[in-house]
């Protein structure tokens, strides 16, 4: 499943692939919506008028940059930001994102080497999980 999961990542990251995510988001069955107004969050090329076109590059990312590694760094940061929120106690086990986030079974499923990716944050604003 994980496999499976990447590989559908890495073809939505496709920028040739985004009119067909559209179309394939927008069905009745998913998002119901028409596919020219998924495409811009697709694409991050949004329409702002008078033709003027504002690009956001990696406005969204679904696999590019190691965005479903489970890596300890994310989950120590997305520990931290529930906590923050109130949703977690404070006493909650700091050990909880090594047991839980396990790169070494994302890799396995892969069949990849290990790669000590760091993250550019521990901020979970604006980084892609």
């Amino acid at each position: 499943m994980i496999a499976a999961l990447s590989d559908a990542a890495r073809w939505c990251d496709e920028p040739a692939n985004a009119a067909d995510l559209a179309e394939l988001l927008g069905a009745a069955s998913h998002l119901n919506l028409p596919a020219r107004a998924i495409l811009p969050g697709l694409t991050g090329e949004f329409d702002c008028g008078h033709g003027r076109i504002e690009r956001i590059p990696d406005f969204l990312v679904c696999h590019r940059h190691g965005a479903n590694v489970p890596s300890v760094e994310k989950a120590i940061a997305l520990q931290h930001e529930l906590s923050s929120a109130g949703l977690l106690p404070e006493d909650v086990d700091s050990e909880l994102p090594r047991r839980l986030f396990r790169e070494d079974l994302y890799h396995n499923a892969l069949k990849l080497e290990p790669q000590h990716e760091t993250t550019a944050t521990s901020d979970l604003r604006g980084s892609a999980l």
